[in-house]
């Protein structure tokens, strides 16, 4: 979501966004659960154009502006490890009011082979489990 090929705005733009579509969304459904579009990574990318939109969205977390904080982290796992536990835990712990995370993507290159690819996705889903991701 926060790479330049699929978000042209900026980041005050995407925060207007979600003050408008939030509310439009919960008036339509009452149990809908609004997530924000899945941040792609925190590491090293360059097609991440706002450095920060991720953090920012997340201080805004004591706004009615998401339920559910989505997030891309492809990679092996040692590298998701490092993410999960370092950055975005910091990251995490900063914000105003606790929202739930998901990953709704994360792989690692289909020439490592099945085998690979299914050991780095257990143990993926595995920590972020223990760190509280739904």
């Amino acid at each position: 979501m926060d790479l330049w090929n699929f978000w042209h705005g900026n980041t005050e733009e995407y925060i207007d966004l979600l003050r408008v579509t939030y509310p439009a969304i919960h008036n339509a459904d009452t149990n809908a659960m609004v997530m924000t579009g899945g941040f792609a990574t925190l590491t090293p990318h360059g097609g991440r154009r706002y450095l920060n939109l991720q953090r920012d969205v997340l201080n805004k977390s004591d706004e009615d502006l998401f339920d559910v904080h989505a997030m891309h982290q492809h990679g092996p796992f040692p590298m998701f490890r490092d993410i999960v536990e370092g950055q975005l835990a910091d990251m995490r712990s900063k914000m105003p009011k606790s929202r739930p995370l998901f990953f709704n993507e994360t792989a690692i290159s289909a020439s490592e082979g099945l085998q690979q690819q299914a050991e780095h996705v257990v143990k993926k889903i595995a920590l972020a489990k223990a760190r509280g991701a739904v």
